[in-house]
């Protein structure tokens, strides 16, 4: 029987400083499984464990833990986020005295896209002005470069040169299976970065698209995007803003007539069939595409509620009744892992091992909109989905252990959230409103923070992750009052730790 272990304590998650992965020791590693909570900052966390009244799975299976930095290369605007230089802009970098600020502003935000939102404090003005985008963080997670916002696995300069080694391409060299699952569309930010695409825009959503699924790097493409369906899983009249015409008309027809499906991906749609392979009551294709009945999202974006951020949001979680149609989170990660699990590839022989990266997409969504409540909700989706992971390694009719496998779960970015009345106490917690009920808060913007967000790591190779952490999140305002996470590293590091662990040749 296969041994099971959770590993031990946590640890606790200046100015920011890279650190050389290359001079770590990175442990061989057979299995790499990133579930990234789009948007999952710490204040999304507490909201979740007061909802539930009960800790996260990350927290009670004695996952370690650190904090990661997500700053882009340069301050978000039109100009900024198109390629350009490669130099970092200092003004956007990391740095606790500018985050932690606690100087009262009167008035709104000064911020572009913020000026709905008190100002309050500097420390919010600064993580507004500053602040990320998913392009260039999940670059970063999957490259290990500092990118401009809106890029997609290129460098300051939009250049996708070779010395750019992103973790597909680390993953396929090494003789790994490949996968990307996600709760919005496939071909959206965060699982083109690290599902191996690349581009100079985000926005060019057909022709990433096409590079996901022409290059056959990538073995499962899983998510939302479905032209023939609305949000509420009912046809629609077509929509290609995600894939193009002529590569959804061969992946539905099972041909390569336009050029797009080389690899023969088979279209799987209906949630019968993908809960079939989450069983694994089916054989999984050599080449696997879930594009569930959705169009943006799995559930966010149902019907019943608003997106809009300007509108007050009073509902609670599950409301509004899911679509029944679509399948979880969690089944559609566990189909690709039974696909990723295969012990053998018939291009390529005998894998060694795979690559995952799960994505909760629409936790973010939720957040733009303001909407706590279905924030709340695909955060519960999320925490089922990484306590499915463990289970899946922990059976005996896989050959995961967590000898050979390294489990991440982190944010890409962060957002503005905070305590109800944390427009006059700086940085106020979330207060809870008891188990069930939407914790009482107040949003500060509709876009995105610069605020540190956890990372929790399980299995092979964690311990070396988590000293990657060396530098620290601490400042004591001009009243004494401390504020901080602790050590942290940056999104980089991280990234050049994934690529070195994809490219191990575990056996």
């Amino acid at each position: 029987m296969k041994s099971r272990f959770l590993l031990g304590a946590a640890l606790v998650a200046a100015p920011f400083a890279a650190v050389s992965v290359e001079a770590q020791a990175v442990p061989k590693i057979k299995n790499v499984i990133v579930v990234v909570n789009d948007g999952g900052g710490p204040t999304v966390y507490d909201a979740y464990r007061m909802f539930k009244g009960k800790l996260p799975v990350t927290s009670t299976t004695k996952f370690k833990k650190t904090w990661v930095s997500t700053h882009p290369l340069r301050p978000d605007s039109t100009t900024n986020n198109t390629p350009g230089t490669d130099a970092q802009d200092p003004s956007v970098v990391y740095d606790s005295a500018k985050f932690w600020d606690t100087t009262p502003i009167a008035g709104p935000s000064t911020v572009s896209g913020y000026g709905n939102y008190p100002a309050a404090f500097a420390g919010y003005e600064w993580s507004r002005f500053a602040h990320p985008d998913s392009g260039n963080t999940a670059s970063s997670l999957s490259n290990g470069v500092k990118t401009y916002n809106n890029a997609i696995n290129v460098d300051g300069s939009g250049d996708p040169q070779t010395t750019i080694v992103d973790l597909l391409q680390a993953s396929r060299k090494a003789g790994k299976r490949t996968g990307i699952v996600t709760t919005v569309e496939f071909s959206d930010a965060t699982p083109s970065a690290l599902g191996g695409a690349h581009n100079i825009a985000r926005a060019n959503r057909q022709a990433i698209a096409a590079e996901m699924f022409g290059t056959g790097n990538l073995d499962v493409i899983a998510g939302a995007g479905n032209p023939d369906f609305n949000n509420d899983g009912q046809p629609q009249t077509a929509n290609y803003n995600w894939i193009s015409q002529n590569l959804w008309t061969d992946l539905k027809n099972g041909t390569n007539i336009f050029g797009g499906n080389s690899w023969n991906f088979r279209l799987v749609q209906d949630k019968s069939e993908i809960v079939d392979l989450a069983n694994g009551s089916v054989p999984a294709p050599e080449k696997l595409a879930m594009i569930v009945k959705a169009f943006t999202s799995l559930q966010f974006n149902r019907s019943g509620d608003t997106t809009d951020p300007s509108v007050p949001h009073t509902k609670e979680p599950f409301t509004d009744p899911l679509n029944t149609n679509i399948p979880s989170h969690k089944e559609m990660t566990l189909a690709a892992l039974n696909a990723l699990g295969r012990t053998s590839n018939p291009k390529s022989g005998k894998a060694k091992g795979f690559y995952l990266m799960t994505e909760a997409g629409a936790v973010d969504r939720a957040e733009h909109a303001n909407n706590t409540a279905r924030m709340l909700e695909e955060m519960q989706a999320s925490d089922e989905t990484v306590q499915a992971i463990i289970d899946w390694v922990n059976r005996d009719d896989t050959d995961a252990t967590w000898n050979n496998t390294l489990l991440v779960v982190t944010a890409d970015h962060d957002h503005v959230l905070y305590g109800p009345d944390a427009d006059r106490i700086p940085f106020q917690g979330l207060k809870s409103n008891g188990v069930g009920k939407t914790p009482r808060h107040k949003w500060f913007g509709p876009n995105h923070g610069t605020g540190l967000v956890p990372l929790y790591a399980y299995g092979r190779g964690a311990d070396e992750l988590i000293a990657l952490a060396t530098n620290v999140d601490s400042y004591t305002d001009g009243e004494g009052r401390t504020f901080g996470h602790g050590n942290y590293l940056d999104q980089t590091d991280v990234g050049n730790f994934l690529k070195a662990a994809v490219a191990s040749q575990a056996d």
